[in-house]
């Protein structure tokens, strides 16, 4: 994810994902989905 932390629309994406999931799941789930958020 280093090499996308560059780019500030992935970056948009992924809070706007992670914060979405986070919103309806527990902090931190450790489920598979949470690890696929913001993958292509």
């Amino acid at each position: 994810m280093t090499e996308n932390a560059q780019d500030p629309i992935y970056c948009l994406l992924f809070w706007e994902e992670l914060v979405r999931f986070m919103d309806n799941k527990k902090p931190l789930p450790d489920v598979p989905s949470y690890e696929a958020v913001g993958l292509p």
